[in-house]
């Protein structure tokens, strides 16, 4: 009986690890998403700036010219392009402004600008 007890109790420690596992992973996916969309817009902005043009020749994610311009604690950022891509489109989509700064339009928070490197929106 105690055998029994022990290995339904190391299957269950494992069953948990193995979703503890699966949430981390689903979470390092969703971020590495993100960032790889900030990669499109800079290319997209670089291609700009280049040939004075740019393709969108991406895969997975629409990118294009988004010039609406917001003002955000007396800061003006003037956008250039946005990303959308369907894991994100419940939730917002990213622009790049025309000084290459990141700037999250979420459909509940409003608009959040990511003026430090590496920062991503509350909640991703």
């Amino acid at each position: 009986m105690k055998k029994i007890v022990i290995v339904a109790g190391s299957l269950a420690v494992l069953v948990a690890l193995f979703f503890g596992l699966l949430y981390v992973l689903a979470v390092v996916d969703h971020r590495a998403r993100f960032i790889n969309n900030m990669n499109l817009l800079i290319e997209a902005h670089a291609e700009l700036q280049e040939y004075g043009a740019f393709t969108n020749r991406f895969q997975h994610e629409t990118v294009y010219p988004f010039t609406n311009r917001f003002t955000i604690d007396g800061k003006d950022y003037q956008c250039e392009f946005a990303v959308e891509c369907e894991e994100f489109t419940n939730r917002g989509f990213l622009t790049i402004t025309t000084n290459k700064m990141f700037v999250w339009i979420d459909k509940r928070r409003g608009v959040i600008p990511l003026v430090k490197p590496h920062t991503l929106p509350p909640g991703i």
